[in-house]
């Protein structure tokens, strides 16, 4: 048997970190990782090396996108506002209090998720959101975008304030400017809020961005102008007039000469910043939720778009502008895109400034009656009126300003509704119109939407947007089901890192497979914080003629570690599979703690051999190896999730055991149950005592024979309890299980 596992080499997705690996195994006895060699050649095991890590103490089962809707039927994810009169969000709406219009009929509701920003994010919270539908998940994050306009200090610094302190735990947020080259991305949306800050002040980013194959951590943003604007607009723009008078008729013709020559150029610079702002709204388009740009600027003066009869030089030359406005105003309602301005002008004059605190105006002709046609403020509430976004004056306090915009969306929803015939009507927009019940709220949302779908064989840079989405926003879910196993873990010498397996469902791999070859990339991240720690990419190809047996009976498991310091972490993976790109996405929670005198017990790792099976190690060339510590007593295993159980059939769990070496070494007795939310727990049989093997890496291998009890089929949890034998202190551990017929 020959297998040739390949990556591709050099930027991974327009980044440019250089990455390269290349590998091939044959049928002689290989070695890897210390004690995991005795497994190597135990039937199809396959060694890579390449990038990255691993995880201990949770196991998470990805679950199958259930299919509430029929052949000819797509699952439509809207993401709402609701806002009271003093322009605040409204929590606590539950479904019944909307109701969709698609298409001009009512359509009912057949998914709907309340966000709430201000909500602690717990293992409870982030299980319940993984099992909703993966398009219901994508559409939940808050996604800002902070464009400066020629923004001073002042503005900048609150900018920094106001996305380093004010955004919330998953929020994600972008940075762009906008100067005399065109507007320019600062970095790409990213949970790293620090280092999005730190792009807004102008300094340098830290953390692990070298690490970050796919720019998620916000330092490998696309780093040049969007387009080639004509010159600079708002911010430093003012509204050009007249000299004015001169008595001599001569010197007047030339002066309004010039002054329509600088009306042109005005015009001109407008044109260019318009065709920017467009082309960024179209790229936001391909990423799902709702996206809320917070134009920082003076605007442009509203004559550029709203002709005036006084203005001989106008001739219509506004028309074009408005017509480009109009056209950006419609591509955001496509994209779902908000734009919000917070004029950078300062304190309105007069009694004005009482008036309308947020600009809350619902035409661009209305704005041309609050303002002077000189001002850009007129110009900065068009945008928001248009776009379903706030106009902020800031009265000389940027940081007020940004957190009203921030008031707009803490509280929102997400809404899915079954739309048919998407086949018939796909790219073509359809009309939405979501209400609520309840009377005096205001309702935002995207005005229509398209049902184009994307396709087999999508070009990379659309497979760089959809990978990076995914493991940008924590999703879960997908075609193609993955189940991770996690373990913080020390080695002899002190270093600690989170160990990781990924299993690929053989069933889904199976579908995947056509011909000779299975294509598999895998993308992993370690976060915490918002903030990349480590990362891997994994690109290879199986060839089905050797490998087709184990690829479509027992899936693939990727072994990974990662370094890791004690605290709260994540872990986040996607892949994607075959020649129709088949995918699947799956996050899990890691906590690594102080490994001194505490007890540390790992989740329940049901086992199994790797013989016969594709068990893929995989670390990074560059760094040192990082020790795999599946064995017992020199015999390697590879975790099991979700284990099947078969009532009345042993099966051997076993659980990694960190107690402190000076206190009583007696083993702690066990007993083991099942449990399913609003049933009874059920006792699973346990016999014998444990068997616990020791090793000088600290931990204490305790393998425990469980025996499944009669019960209905179905999904438990499979829960131990450890107690100490002098002190009768307890403590519960559990991973999922699948209780078979």
């Amino acid at each position: 048997m020959f297998v040739r596992v390949e990556a591709v080499s050099g930027p991974l997705l327009g980044t440019s970190l250089p990455w390269t690996f290349s590998l091939r195994i044959g049928t002689k006895r290989k070695t890897l990782m210390g004690k995991y060699r005795n497994s190597v050649c135990a039937g199809v095991t396959l060694l890579l090396s390449g990038t990255v890590g691993w995880a201990f103490a949770t196991q998470t089962t990805q679950k199958r996108d259930t299919p509430v809707f029929g052949v000819g039927v797509t699952l439509v994810a809207v993401p709402v506002f609701v806002t009271d009169k003093a322009g605040k969000s409204v929590p606590g709406l539950k479904a019944e209090d909307f109701e969709v219009e698609d298409g001009g009929k009512r359509v009912p509701i057949v998914s709907f998720q309340a966000v709430d920003v201000n909500a602690a994010r717990t293992v409870t919270s982030q299980s319940r959101m993984a099992e909703l539908p993966l398009a219901v998940q994508a559409e939940a994050p808050r996604q800002f975008l902070v464009i400066l306009d020629k923004t001073g200090v002042k503005g900048r610094q609150a900018a920094a304030t106001f996305v380093r302190d004010s955004l919330a735990p998953g929020d994600l947020v972008a940075a762009a400017k906008y100067d005399r080259s065109g507007l320019k991305v600062l970095t790409n949306f990213t949970t790293d809020h620090a280092n999005v800050a730190r792009a807004i002040e102008g300094t340098p980013l830290v953390g692990g961005v070298e690490t970050d194959l796919l720019g998620l951590s916000g330092g490998l943003g696309p780093g040049g102008p969007i387009g080639s604007a004509a010159g600079p607009v708002g911010g430093g723009m003012s509204a050009v007039t007249g000299s004015g008078g001169l008595a001599d008729e001569a010197a007047a013709a030339v002066d309004d000469l010039l002054r329509q020559a600088e009306e042109r150029s005005y015009r001109s610079s407008v044109t260019g910043f318009l065709q920017d702002l467009s082309k960024l709204v179209e790229m936001l388009g391909s990423l799902r939720g709702r996206k809320q740009i917070l134009l920082l600027s003076n605007g442009f003066a509203e004559w550029a778009w709203a002709s005036h009869p006084s203005r001989a030089s106008d001739s219509g030359e506004a028309e074009p502008i408005r017509g480009r406005m109009e056209s950006l105003f419609r591509a955001a309602g496509q994209s779902d895109v908000v734009i919000h301005t917070i004029s950078t002008a300062g304190i309105v004059e007069g009694d004005r400034a009482g008036q309308r605190p947020t600009g809350s105006f619902d035409s661009m002709l209305s704005v041309r009656r609050v303002f002077n046609e000189n001002s850009g403020r007129g110009t900065l509430a068009s945008f928001a009126a248009n776009t379903g976004g706030r106009f902020v004056l800031p009265r000389n306090d940027f940081g007020k300003a940004l957190d009203e915009v921030d008031q707009v969306s803490r509280h929102s929803y997400v809404i899915a509704f079954e739309t048919a015939d998407a086949s018939e009507k796909a790219n073509k927009p359809r009309k939405l119109k979501i209400r609520t019940r309840r009377p005096g709220l205001s309702v935002s949302h995207r005005p229509s939407y398209l049902l184009a779908a994307s396709k087999p064989g999508d070009a990379a840079g659309s497979v760089g947007i959809q990978i990076r989405e995914a493991l940008s926003k924590g999703l879960s879910g997908g075609p193609l089901r993955l189940h991770l196993t996690t373990l913080p873990y020390q080695d002899p010498q002190g270093r600690a890192s989170v160990q990781a397996v990924l299993q690929i469902e053989g069933s889904d791999l199976a579908a995947a497979a056509t011909g000779t070859a299975l294509a598999v990339q895998v993308y992993g991240y370690l976060m915490s914080g918002g903030r990349v720690l480590d990362s891997l990419a994994l690109n290879t190809s199986l060839d089905l003629s050797t490998l087709g047996n184990a690829v479509r009976t027992s899936g693939i498991r990727l072994l990974t570690a990662f370094p890791a310091s004690p605290g709260d972490q994540e872990l986040r993976f996607f892949v994607r599979t075959g020649a129709s790109g088949i995918t699947g996405t799956i996050r899990g929670d890691v906590t690594v703690p102080v490994f001194k005198s505490e007890t540390v017990i790992s989740a329940p790792m049901f086992t199994t051999s790797p013989s016969g099976k594709i068990v893929v190690p995989f670390q990074s060339e560059t760094r040192p190896k990082i020790k795999v510590p599946f064995y017992v007593d020199n015999e390697a295993f590879v975790p099991d999730a979700p284990a099947t159980l078969i009532p009345g059939r042993p099966r051997e769990v076993c659980v990694f055991v960190w107690r402190d070496r000076s206190a009583s070494n007696a083993p702690m007795s066990v007993t083991a149950e099942m449990v399913r939310e609003g049933e009874s727990a059920l006792p699973v049989g346990v016999e014998g005592p444990p068997r616990v093997v020791g090793d000088p890496d600290g931990f204490d291998r305790y393998l425990i024979t469980v025996v499944a009890p009669s019960a209905p089929a179905g999904e438990y949890a499979f829960r131990l309890t450890f107690v100490e034998a002098g002190t009768g202190s307890a403590v519960t551990t559990q991973s999922p299980i699948v209780l078979a017929k």
